[in-house]
């Protein structure tokens, strides 16, 4: 990958969740939504390597709004919500927001805060601010 691809796609993910302010809708998941607090680029596209392997990004989100799990009483209504939305089996609310994020983008590594236990020595934060 060159360093433009690199910065291009930095560019491009910023202004997908710019344009949603942050917020994803992912009704037919496990939960209502997916609230994009803070993403930064990592690794050698931001040390200055004129060839970066693929793009890490660190990624900052939470699930939000209604939940679609709980008691039995509770499953049945939000089994009849999704179905009543052509849904029949809930996927995972921060699987659905990643692959949206990096849709139609190769060699790009996403990380979530959540999960990654990585010491990151160099980061750059592109959103909610852009500064590659």
């Amino acid at each position: 990958m060159k360093i433009e691809t690199a910065r291009r796609y930095a560019r491009e993910i910023h202004e997908r969740v710019k344009a949603v302010n942050g917020l994803l809708g992912t009704p037919g998941c496990s939960d209502e939504a997916v609230r994009i607090r803070r993403i930064w680029v990592f690794g050698s596209a931001v040390k200055g390597s004129q060839a970066p392997n693929d793009l890490d990004v660190l990624i900052d989100l939470h699930r939000c709004g209604r939940s679609f799990s709980g008691s039995r009483h509770q499953a049945r209504i939000d089994r009849r919500y999704l179905a009543n939305h052509g849904v029949r089996v809930a996927v995972d609310s921060k699987d659905a927001c990643l692959k949206w994020l990096t849709d139609g983008m190769r060699k790009v590594s996403r990380h979530c805060t959540d999960t990654e236990t990585v010491d990151i020595d160099v980061k750059v934060e592109i959103y909610p601010r852009f500064m590659l």
